[in-house]
């Protein structure tokens, strides 16, 4: 006979075991699908040595939920149910948790590190208050996460920055989550989701949406940018709108297509520096 003492210890022992071999199952899963993708995928020195020197695993993608392609940014879980947020004071808490979903696959390497905007504080001739960020390509990527995680930045212009990770195709001409990934490892723990974009916990519009109501300008050469495609950055920053919207703030958000391919022209240039003057004197 068991005494209700045993009974207890017996019963946590068998529950544990569960935990124990689930989790085993799990890890064997990733660790398998990790060896497939070094197998199957192009060799990139640089993304298996950060794998080598973290010991990062692929996510467990059955747990990871298909994401709709852009989903309604305004659209917030409540007891269960989906419920749009109709006003500003709503926006916080939908904040708060995109910014969990950003940081989940940002600080790949560990802590949050010193940020240019801590240090520009410190700097006796800076207005701390009209800090703005105005990048092209890689840039741009970067000053966009950096607003969207730092509401210490009061705006951002972005040039060929982005294009939404789950349209993304390898074989469109992009291959934008494989080139800061696994090419350049800016972002490295996205290597994984390669063929596997529509599962990416967050995608640019919710990044934009992140900014808001600051100022935003994004632009993108609509003919011939073979590595952004204009189309998806549209649809991405009509979703973007709507949180601006909530914000009585559409006139802080412009979107421009210069017809002209991807650079950084002088001209271009001078229409970004005076697109951020012009935001900063308001």
């Amino acid at each position: 006979m068991f005494t209700r003492r045993w009974r207890f210890i017996l019963l946590l022992f068998i529950l544990l075991s569960g935990a124990t071999a689930s989790f085993a199952q799990t890890t064997d899963k990733q660790k398998a699908e990790l060896e497939w993708m070094l197998r199957v995928f192009p060799k990139s020195e640089p993304w298996e040595q950060w794998l080598k020197t973290t010991g990062e695993l692929p996510p467990d993608f059955d747990a990871l939920p298909r994401q709709a392609a852009l989903p309604d940014p305004l659209l917030a879980d409540a007891d269960g149910k989906k419920v749009r947020l109709s006003s500003p004071g709503e926006w916080p808490g939908q904040r708060e948790r995109l910014v969990g979903l950003v940081k989940r696959i940002q600080w790949a390497l560990g802590e949050e590190p010193p940020t240019a905007v801590d240090v520009l504080e410190q700097v006796p001739f800076v207005d701390p208050k009209r800090i703005f960020v105005a990048g092209y390509s890689m840039g741009a990527m970067v000053g966009l996460h950096a607003a969207a995680l730092d509401d210490r930045i009061a705006g951002v212009a972005s040039v060929a920055g982005f294009t939404p990770m789950r349209l993304d195709k390898t074989d469109n001409g992009a291959a934008f989550v494989a080139r800061w990934s696994r090419w350049h490892v800016l972002q490295p723990r996205l290597g994984a989701f390669v063929g596997q974009e529509r599962r990416i916990p967050y995608d640019y519009h919710e990044v934009l949406a992140l900014i808001a109501p600051r100022p935003l300008l994004v632009v993108v050469a609509p003919k011939v940018d073979s590595e952004n495609t204009s189309a998806d950055v549209e649809k991405c920053v009509a979703e973007v709108q709507k949180v601006y919207s909530l914000f009585d703030a559409e006139e802080r958000l412009e979107l421009r297509s210069p017809d002209d391919y991807n650079r950084y022209s002088p001209e271009l240039q001078s229409q970004v520096n005076a697109w951020v003057k012009q935001a900063a004197n308001r």
